[in-house]
């Protein structure tokens, strides 16, 4: 069941010049690429996906106003939650020694995920946990639901514990 809360107050650390309606459609409806940056702008719909595309460094695209089709593309703030309505749990991604990434894959999982081209997430090495953050509820689940479904290679550890996703979970 997707997040119903409404993204109308989405923030922005960098509020970009580019229309989502001028960007490169993708494979999927909600991403679009932009050659300028060679990203992907991922639309968001709900506060929590705001929050996880804030998370993991992507360039969002959220409606203006629920009546228009105008969005505002930048790079998201997250917001951080003064109240945990439920005990937060440490998120984490690992490369399992056995796996060897190509260099094509590499460049989609930073266009995917820059958290994982930026500071200590840059030297992704075998079996080295990268810590995202610590996430609760809907963020926590649109979190695994993005890697289950985008780097299915990554092992994803919650409160250090690796965990796989059900696959009824991964799609909605």
């Amino acid at each position: 069941m997707p997040p119903t809360s409404p993204c109308q107050k989405a923030q922005f650390s960098f509020v970009c010049k580019e229309k989502w309606q001028d960007l490169t459609p993708t494979e999927d409806d909600g991403t679009r690429y932009c050659f300028k940056c060679d990203a992907n702008v991922f639309r968001t719909v709900t506060f929590d996906q705001q929050q996880v595309a804030a998370a993991l460094g992507r360039c969002t695209a959220a409606r203006e106003r629920a009546e228009t089709d105008n969005f505002t593309v930048g790079n998201s703030s997250y917001v951080p939650l003064a109240v945990w309505s439920t005990p937060p749990t440490t998120f984490e991604v690992q490369l399992p020694r056995e796996i060897a990434v190509a260099p094509e894959r590499w460049s989609q999982l930073h266009r995917d995920f820059p958290i994982l081209a930026k500071g200590q997430a840059s030297s992704l090495a075998a079996n080295e946990p990268v810590r995202l953050g610590t996430f609760e509820g809907d963020e926590l689940m649109l979190l695994r639901r993005e890697f289950a479904r985008r780097a299915p290679e990554l092992v994803v550890l919650l409160d250090g514990v690796a965990t796989e996703l059900p696959p009824n979970l991964r799609h909605w």
